[in-house]
């Protein structure tokens, strides 16, 4: 099983336009859509990691899905079928890790 840390004051997220997100000192990337509606898929954009940890976690740090491996600058994120409501997601790579709430309605 996959153990993750808490998530304590993950930035918030509600709308429906990209958010840049600081990734380490001078890079930023950005996530879409958020909210999720109607979809499993978010777009990260900005990013390029030859190695890179994507962690998707419900409230509770329960690991609901996990990526490893090269991110490119339009990488899709296809997560699994989302019941309605809130997550996390964790972007972890060698510059350093960024965890965003990702609302499902």
């Amino acid at each position: 099983p996959v153990t993750n840390p808490p998530v304590v004051n993950p930035p918030v997220v509600l709308g429906t336009e990209p958010v840049a997100i600081p990734l380490g000192r001078d890079k930023l990337f950005q996530i879409g859509p958020n909210p999720l509606v109607g979809t499993s898929q978010l777009w990260l954009k900005g990013i390029t990691a030859p190695t890179a940890t994507l962690r998707l976690t419900d409230p509770l740090g329960r690991a609901l899905w996990q990526h490893i491996g090269p991110v490119t600058p339009d990488y899709v994120v296809a997560l699994p079928a989302l019941a309605p409501g809130v997550y996390y997601l964790t972007v972890e790579t060698e510059r350093g890790a960024q965890t965003v709430r990702v609302l499902k309605l």
